[in-house]
Formats: C-alpha cells, structure tokens, sequence
C-alpha cells in the first residue's frame, strides 16, 4: 500500500497524485505538465531537498516583505480573498501592531492608478495624464497606456511629479509599502527613505493609496494584535498608542461638553438681557404705550383707537 505524499493530500505516485502535478507541478522538478515518476523528469524519481527553501510555493518571507494583518469588520483575515471581497466591508490594514491604514481610491484611466495613488499618498493635485508622458519618456520599454510596475516606475513617478508641480522631489527620500489586498498577510518594501508613502494593490492589477487613520482604532490595533482591550491605562489594553486614542477621544469629548454648557449659559441670559433694556422706542411711542410689540400707535398691529383707548379687533 502507497504511502501519502508529503508534497499533496492524495497516496504517494497515485494517479491522484500524477494529475495534482501535471497541473500543480512536479513534486521533484517542479514544471507544469511533469510528474515525480515521468521517466523525462530531470530529477526522475528522486525528492526534494527537506529544506524550506526547496518547498513549492511562497512559503519563507522574502527580503523585501512587510509583515500587515488585515482586520475586515473586527476580524483579522488571512491568506488568499476573493476578488472584490473588500466591497461592502470596513477593511483596516495595521503595521507593527500600531500604525492603522484604510484603502483610498484612485483612477484606473490609462493605467495611470499608481501615479494618482502616489499623487494622493504626497497630497498633491498634479495633471496625471502630463506625469505619464515624463514617465513615458523615462521608460522606453514601458507601453504606451499599459501598466506601470511598482518595483521599476515608482522612482520615476515621483521625480515627476515633481518635475510637474516645480518641486524637488528626490526619490531617494522616500519608501514605499504596498499591501497585497488579495493576497492578505504581507506587504512589499520598496527604497529606504524616510519618508513613507502606503499604497495597496486591488486584484492584483489596481493601485490605490492608503490613508492613516488617528483616532478611534483601539479595537483594531486589538484584533490585529490578539489581546483583548482592558481597562484604560492598564497594562492589557495593549499598548502606549491606544491610551494616546483614548485620550485624545475624552479630550474632544471634554470640548464637547464645554461648548454645550456655554450654549445653555447663553441661552438663559438673552432673556434677562430684554429685561434689562427696558422698553423699545417705536416711532415716537414705546413699547409700553403702545401694549403690542406688533407695531406702533395706529398700526394694524396695535389695536387702539385714535383716541388711545383699546378696541377690540375685527376679524372678517
């Protein structure tokens, strides 16, 4: 009896198995279309290397990756999504257990996402369709109206903004961190600037920026990071960043409160305030003489007859 395969869930060499490769992979050589036992195979009948380096797939971090976690409606989400899956969800992307990012928008007209994404990510407003002809001009091999690869255009694209707003703009100053939002987990470095911009790529094809969110985030730095929120100031409600929210949460509410309160304070002395200034002159009789605010002696607001006296009002 055959035993299972280390390489896929079927019985080692099983027909199962041979079909898995065929359209997976060889479990030696590692081509499409091969399998362990085909007599052509370069590594006929042999295993792989017990090493992590030798398994298929992207199974080890490589040397530009970003460890991010995905938190989706409150929960952390992991591994391959959907295409489209964010739609209609509150997706957070949180690096280093602390800095918490949401996905932008950006255009997809002549593949141009990545320069609005870096436009967005600078806070610039720049013309898009000018920064793509510069680019253009950079990069002979890059086809007109087709899209731009993160690893080898990202430089130029900010240099031309620059170029295009008149300002100095020098790429070496910046890095860029892009997350994979199909692919969820991890997250690409590109440069070793000081500053950096956070984009995302959408169904692998779609750049968009992504925004910092400051305040109100205590329970997303908690999912991402597996510890339960605690009392505030304690040392289980995780970290210094989120006393920092909390606290600038009760700070706003503290305004809040104060503004209200001067509100009602105002409030209660415009009355005391008419009081105060005693009755108003109304062409030549006041307020008092004429017993109406409606309007002065003789208008149809007042009610008197020519002789002072009150009548009462006829209503037809």
């Amino acid at each position: 009896m055959s035993a299972p395969c280390p390489q896929c869930v079927h019985l080692r060499d099983s027909p199962g198995c041979q079909e898995f490769q065929v359209s997976s992979g060889c479990h030696a050589c590692g081509v499409v279309g091969c399998w362990r036992t085909n007599p052509s195979c370069k590594y006929y009948n042999r295993d792989r290397v017990k090493h992590r380096d030798a398994g298929l797939g992207d199974t080890v971090p490589h040397m530009r990756e970003v460890n991010v976690v995905c938190v989706a409606d409150g929960s952390v989400r992991e591994g391959q999504q959907n295409i489209n899956w964010w739609l209609g969800r509150q997706v957070h992307f949180v690096f280093q257990r602390d800095l918490v990012y949401f996905m932008g928008s950006a255009s997809g007209d002549e593949c141009n996402c990545l320069i609005d994404s870096l436009r967005q990510c600078l806070d610039v407003i720049c013309d898009v369709g000018r920064v793509r002809s510069l680019v253009q001009r950079s990069n002979r091999h890059l086809i007109f109206g087709d899209y731009m690869e993160l690893q080898h255009h990202w430089r130029d694209v900010i240099r031309c903004i620059g170029v295009v707003l008149g300002m100095n703009l020098a790429p070496q100053d910046f890095s860029i961190i892009c997350v994979d939002a199909l692919h969820l987990g991890h997250g690409d470095r590109e440069g070793t600037g000081t500053r950096t911009l956070y984009i995302a790529r959408q169904n692998a094809n779609h750049f968009v920026p992504l925004f910092h969110c400051p305040r109100g985030v205590e329970e997303i730095r908690a999912a991402a990071s597996h510890i339960p929120l605690g009392p505030s100031g304690s040392a289980s409600s995780a970290e210094a960043a989120s006393r920092r929210g909390q606290e600038e949460i009760a700070k706003d509410a503290e305004e809040l409160a104060r503004a209200i309160k001067l509100s009602k304070d105002l409030n209660r002395r415009e009355p005391q305030s008419e009081q105060e200034a005693g009755p108003v002159e109304l062409d030549g009789a006041t307020e008092k003489d004429s017993g109406n605010r409606k309007g002065p002696v003789g208008t149809p607001g007042d009610h008197r007859g020519p002789s002072g006296t009150k009548t009462k009002p006829k209503y037809i």
